[in-house]
């Protein structure tokens, strides 16, 4: 049996033989990971927005499947997240790109994705407006104002108030839920 002294030397010999093969590669290696480590929290904030958009974009899938008019998505959630992450300027465009990419994804790109972005924009800034309460509040708050603003828009587009009594109402009621359940996650 080899001891773990002659195991670690080596092991470290070879990897030292590995690194003077591959200088180029290595030097890119270490660059790479120092980037990383001086750049932790932008490249982590990065990655929430990405995943934020993500979730949004493949959340209205469903209407691929079978046509109907509820509002169980993850753009209103990725918007307020955001805005309240990182500003409403991040907010706004994250909410954009969100609501874009579900459209296109559920085959539901229409004129009434227009009142969605118009309002977007509004709920961008409230979680900047409203300070000292938590994500959860925020969040219905912004879920309450965008069901108030989109009901008359929806309705001046001529769409059927049954439908939109059924998109409101789903929409309000998902995301409660997730603003309930994932607002823990969620810190400035």
């Amino acid at each position: 049996h080899q001891s773990m002294k002659d195991y670690i030397s080596k092991y470290l010999k070879k990897v030292f033989d590995l690194i003077r093969k591959n200088q180029k590669l290595s030097m890119i290696i270490v660059i790479i990971i120092l980037l990383c480590i001086m750049y932790f929290s932008i490249i982590k904030n990065v990655l929430i927005l990405i995943l934020l958009v993500f979730l949004s974009a493949i959340s209205k899938l469903y209407h691929r499947l079978f046509k109907n008019y509820l509002g169980i998505d993850f753009v209103l959630f990725s918007c307020v997240a955001a805005s309240f992450m990182f500003g409403w300027k991040v907010g706004m465009i994250v909410g954009w790109i969100s609501l874009i990419l579900a459209d296109y994804f559920g085959n539901r790109l229409s004129h009434t994705s227009l009142i969605s972005l118009i309002t977007l924009v509004i709920i961008s800034f409230i979680p900047n407006i409203i300070t000292g309460q938590t994500f959860f509040v925020i969040g219905i708050v912004s879920t309450f104002i965008f069901e108030v603003i989109a009901a008359p828009l929806y309705m001046l587009m001529g769409s059927d108030v049954p439908k939109i009594i059924t998109f409101l109402s789903s929409h309000f009621l998902f995301n409660l839920i997730i603003f309930m359940n994932l607002s823990n996650f969620i810190i400035r």
